[in-house]
């Protein structure tokens, strides 16, 4: 089922908080299509943007490692949006926000995508570490 737009402009778009982290879980389980008993994987990636209409968030972004060694950004929704430039404009704010954030405005290259692979790492086991403890 798709989620009817009227205008982009009524959507808010920012940066993913601890906070969020609930909800991005549940899209990102419901997406796969996965049992929450299970534990998450590097493919869960580092989550980086979010979506919400009427204040109720309805998608997130987050980038990962894909199988050649890049990193890329994927966007995980609740219903899949009608309009294809709210998915762009979510993972081009999410690229942007890596970009400055964690390349401070450099080049990806591969001792970068070691370190960030680790730091995706280190997120994915403390997630699997708190829903142990839940």
């Amino acid at each position: 089922m798709k989620t009817k737009i009227e205008k982009a402009e009524l959507f808010e778009f920012k940066p993913i908080t601890i906070f969020d982290l609930n909800v991005i879980l549940n899209i990102y389980q419901n997406n796969i299509k996965s049992d929450t008993n299970l534990l998450l994987t590097e493919a869960f990636g580092l989550p980086l943007q979010l979506v919400s209409f009427a204040d109720k968030v309805i998608g997130y972004s987050s980038a990962v490692i894909n199988t050649s060694g890049i990193i890329k950004i994927n966007s995980f929704f609740i219903n899949e949006p009608d309009e294809e430039k709210i998915k762009y404009q979510l993972e081009e704010n999410a690229k942007k926000l890596l970009f400055r954030s964690f390349l401070n405005n450099k080049e990806f290259d591969l001792a970068y995508t070691a370190k960030f692979k680790r730091q995706v790492e280190i997120l994915v086991n403390w997630i699997n570490q708190t829903e142990k403890l839940n």
